[in-house]
């Protein structure tokens, strides 16, 4: 489905060259050979060709890129963001990332703002007071900074949660941007599994 979306992307604008980032390891990606890895699978490369304007593409994975970035293009990428990237891509070859799981914010984020002034807050200080609430929770993974942002992952999870709330009603979609809102839908669940 992602492939499908990036031909129809690429053909609607006309690009010319296409980079590819994914640390999607299936066989259907890669060309592979022999354990090593060469580049983006030969059909994906047929494909593209004949279905948009794409003269040049290229795929790698998030620490291929960042090395690449920075040998290459001189990007001003730190060592400890590649440093750090390895080591995510490690714990999840080792399994799930030892973290707060999205569902475990919900309750959290709808206490505060069921206690905030208006049923609102902005996304900091909902953050700022959701911490005491989830602190002996978190996790290890939890208190890492993100490569990406330097964000600490459990504050992106908290935005990511705020997402899922957002979806099934429990939090305004018409708030002003930045500003959390719980509606009425969210005190009743509130309500009913606090």
């Amino acid at each position: 489905m992602v492939w499908k979306q990036i031909i129809q992307y690429v053909e609607t604008k006309k690009y010319k060259d296409l980079i590819l980032i994914t640390d999607d390891n299936k066989e259907d990606w890669w060309w592979k050979k022999r354990g090593k890895t060469y580049g983006p699978h030969k059909s994906l490369i047929e494909e593209l060709k004949k279905e948009t304007t794409v003269e040049k593409f290229w795929m790698y994975n998030s620490l291929g890129f960042l090395e690449n970035a920075k040998i290459y293009l001189k990007a001003n990428i730190k060592d400890n963001t590649i440093e750090t990237v390895k080591e995510v891509i490690t714990s999840s070859k080792r399994g799930k990332l030892n973290k707060l799981e999205l569902p475990e914010y919900y309750i959290p984020i709808l206490s505060v703002l069921f206690e905030a002034e208006d049923g609102k807050l902005t996304v900091q200080e909902c953050i700022e007071k959701v911490e005491p609430i989830v602190k002996d929770k978190l996790q290890e993974d939890d208190y890492e900074e993100l490569p990406s942002t330097g964000e600490l992952r459990w504050h992106n999870n908290v935005k990511w949660a705020r997402n899922d709330l957002r979806k099934l009603g429990l939090i305004s979609s018409d708030s002003p941007r930045g500003v959390w809102e719980i509606t009425e839908n969210g005190v009743d669940y509130l309500e009913k599994n606090k």
